[in-house]
């Protein structure tokens, strides 16, 4: 996808290497090691031995960087970086049990809106929780192979790609029950008396 900035053409790229080839290089590397930090300060991840997760049974999952450029109000571009896990791989029983997750129905969502409307003196709040799926804690750990790029940015060493693996109990973006982990930890942060239908 090819977006404009002043006579320029942005493109988002598809994949690590078309990242690292990219004119925006220098951001994409911004951006990857942005989302590294992120896992890394929540404690989300850390690296273990690959021979004792195999030996204990363990499946090792894939993950893929997804890239966005996103565009804020001012018309300023912020290079994204997500970590996602290939959720396609996981196994219902062995890597989660539940992949469901309430959503507000559009009918709901439109009552509620004409409520605010209708009684002026309400006022509609909105929110965005940065890495959001990222919070949840799960009750058995997944494991995933190093993510692509990490040596050649120097995030982890030639030794750690071929003996360690990344272990995390965290929710991850592309997970199948990262939606479920969520909503029930944000849920416990609710104090009103609400309950899901």
């Amino acid at each position: 996808m090819a977006e404009t900035q002043n006579d320029t053409e942005i493109t988002t790229p598809n994949t690590f290497r078309q990242a690292m080839n990219s004119p925006d290089k220098d951001k994409w590397i911004i951006s990857i090691k942005n989302e590294w930090d992120n896992f890394i300060s929540r404690g989300a991840w850390k690296m273990v031995d690959r021979d004792t997760v195999i030996s204990k049974g363990q499946r090792v999952l894939k993950t893929k960087k997804v890239f966005k450029i996103k565009t804020d109000v001012d018309g300023n571009k912020k290079f994204k970086t997500r970590e996602v896990l290939l959720g396609y791989l996981q196994v219902k029983g062995e890597d989660y049990d539940i992949c469901y997750s309430p959503v507000a129905k559009d009918s709901t969502m439109r009552i509620a809106l004409a409520l605010n409307l209708y009684h002026r003196e309400w006022t509609c709040h909105t929110a965005d929780v940065e890495a959001a799926f990222l919070n949840p804690k799960k009750k058995k750990p997944m494991y995933f192979e190093m993510t692509q790029g990490s040596e050649e940015l120097g995030l982890v060493n030639k030794n750690e790609i071929k003996n360690k693996v990344i272990e995390t109990y965290n929710g991850m973006y592309g997970s199948v029950d990262a939606a479920i982990g969520w909503m029930n930890d944000f849920s416990l942060t609710i104090t009103c008396d609400f309950k899901t239908s």
